[in-house]
């Protein structure tokens, strides 16, 4: 079994501003080529990397949504290109109560 990862984040050697950003290794030919969203999102060749600028995320109503739309996005992109089996990998979402509000984790 070869080891593969995905990882996403904010900030990141080779830009200049704020940036989140996301990889998966080992790098597939087609995950260059693969759409994935927002918009504001794109492939930065020499860092081999999906990039999104956080002024983009900042300035979207709401923020949050835009960002969970970029890593929802830029993980089932690697998944597919890397041939992941995601039922082993992912787990069902749990509820959780924080000081009186539900959340998902």
């Amino acid at each position: 079994m070869q080891s593969s990862v995905q990882d996403s984040g904010l900030g990141g050697g080779g830009v200049q501003a704020p940036t989140f950003h996301s990889y998966a290794y080992p790098i597939s030919p087609g995950l260059a080529k693969s759409t994935t969203h927002p918009t504001e999102a794109s492939w930065n060749a020499s860092l081999s990397e999906r990039l999104l600028p956080s002024d983009a995320v900042g300035a979207a109503p709401p923020p949050d949504d835009v960002l969970l739309i970029f890593l929802q996005s830029t993980y089932e992109t690697a998944a597919q290109a890397l041939n992941l089996e995601r039922e082993q990998l992912e787990r069902q979402p749990i509820t959780i109560v924080v000081d009186g509000a539900l959340s998902t984790a």
